[in-house]
């Protein structure tokens, strides 16, 4: 029987209440102070992610805001319970934050932390609308680049993974990570509360996709949201240059990349979700918290602690 980690059938029978008391006491105090940063480098070693699975590679851009650890949290919370999943964080600055180390130094996931700042003309104005500039562009790119350039160093098998571009506010069933696992090229699907639509994406039937739900610029080749496709990691390799282009038109940031990445060859997309019937991924976003008490002790050149790691 084992009782908090060591075995009470193997003590002597002779053993007292009083000594199984002070080793189960022992073993508490060693769990109380085990080192996290010493078991997230044991998760993220490579040796735990299985070969003959193919892995999961996820790019996430994120940037500094007040919901950013609470949205990175709730998004941890789901790709935990994905098999065979290795996370790429890339944030929006020039350097590291403590934030987000300290975060990743405890989420349990196999994972790699970048950053890179977005040029100040890509940046959005004080007051210019979220949709006026593409955002996320240099953060995924940089993500696109380590997995051909460092995959071989975290990859069991550098040609069996497949790649997802993931927002950090977007809300993700665990079937769609199933869904995507086996994709050979560019695997596509509905996305939820997207393109001012109930859901926009494919609309398919067996012989493959045979057009489009969307009404904002559907003359768009590829009219997709960015949660809506993911890709085998030997299409990048057979497309080493394909990145984001930031100097595409706003909303063609996903038709610009999946082109490349098929040649504008429609019939190489792969339906999943049930032919695209299911939708498996929302598009949601994070409400923006009220900080108008917060505003007020800033006018006085006061603040909340800041040393509470919101």
């Amino acid at each position: 029987m084992l009782y908090l980690g060591f075995r009470v059938a193997e003590r002597k029978e002779t053993a007292s209440l009083h000594e199984l008391l002070e080793g189960a006491n022992l073993r508490i105090k060693q769990l109380e102070n085990y080192n996290s940063p010493v078991k997230a480098s044991v998760v993220r070693s490579p040796r735990h992610l299985q070969s003959d699975l193919p892995v999961i590679v996820a790019i996430t851009p994120t940037y500094a805001r007040p919901t950013q650890k609470a949205d990175l949290t709730r998004l941890s919370l789901t790709l935990r319970q994905v098999p065979n999943f290795y996370w790429i964080i890339v944030e929006d600055s020039a350097t590291k934050t403590d934030k987000v180390k300290r975060f990743l130094s405890k989420c349990g996931l196999h994972h790699t932390h970048l950053n890179v700042r977005t040029p100040q003309d890509m940046q959005l104005n004080t007051g210019e609308a979220r949709w006026h500039k593409h955002r996320g562009v240099e953060q995924r790119n940089l993500g696109l680049s380590y997995v051909l350039e460092h995959g071989h160093e975290f990859l069991p098998d550098e040609n069996n993974a497949v790649i997802y571009l993931m927002d950090d506010d977007n809300t993700y069933s665990l079937e769609l990570f199933d869904e995507m696992r086996f994709i050979k090229r560019v695997g596509v699907w509905p996305v939820g509360l997207s393109g001012g639509l109930m859901w926009d994406g494919p609309l398919c039937d067996e012989t493959g996709v045979t057009g489009f739900h969307a009404l904002w610029r559907p003359d768009r080749f590829f009219p997709m949201d960015m949660a809506g496709f993911a890709f085998n990691i030997q299409t990048l390799r057979r497309h080493p240059n394909a990145r984001l282009d930031s100097s595409v038109h706003y909303g063609f940031l996903e038709s610009s990349f999946i082109s490349q990445l098929l040649d504008k060859d429609r019939a190489l997309m792969e339906p999943k979700a049930d032919l695209c019937r299911r939708v498996l991924v929302w598009h949601t976003r994070t409400e923006k918290p009220n900080l108008k008490r917060e505003m007020e002790l800033n006018a006085k050149g006061q603040q909340s602690d800041p040393s509470m790691d919101v």
